[in-house]
C-alpha cells in the first residue's frame, strides 16, 4: 500500500502540530486544528499519538482524539498539498461499511514517529 501523505518529522507540542509534507514545513497551532480536547491536554498525553500507516490522519489514544491530514493542511492554508483522489478502503454493504484490508501497521509518537512493526 503506498501513502497518500508521506509525512515527515511529525512533533506534537503544547502550542502546536508540526511536521513536513512534500519538503514544506506545515505548523499548525492547536487553538487552530479543529480540536477542542488537544489545545487543553497535558503534554505527556499530547507526544502519544500514532500516524496511520496511510499517512491520512493522527489518532491520540490516550484523549480518543483524531485528526486528518487534510484537515490540517487546511487549517495551515495549504490546501494545495491535499490529496483530492483517496482510494478508498471501504466497500459500502447492504447494512453497513466493512474495511476490506488493513494497513500493514502504524507510526506511533513519544515526540517522535517510529514504525509498530519495527
Amino acid at each position: 500500500m503506498s501513502k497518500i501523505y508521506d509525512v515527515k518529522n511529525l512533533t506534537v507540542d503544547q502550542e502546536a502540530i508540526r511536521f513536513q509534507l512534500s519538503g514544506e514545513k506545515i505548523v499548525v497551532p492547536l487553538n487552530r486544528s479543529g480540536s477542542h480536547v488537544l489545545p487543553k491536554a497535558k503534554l505527556e498525553h499530547l507526544r502519544i499519538f500514532e500516524l496511520d500507516a496511510d499517512g491520512l490522519g493522527i489518532y491520540w489514544p490516550v484523549l480518543d482524539e483524531d485528526l486528518s491530514i487534510a484537515g490540517l493542511l487546511r487549517s495551515a492554508g495549504r490546501e494545495d498539498l491535499i490529496v483530492e483522489k483517496i482510494p478508498s478502503l471501504y466497500l459500502e454493504t447492504a447494512d453497513c461499511y466493512a474495511r476490506t484490508e488493513r494497513p500493514p501497521g502504524y507510526a506511533f509518537g513519544l515526540g517522535m514517529v517510529r514504525d509498530r512493526e519495527s
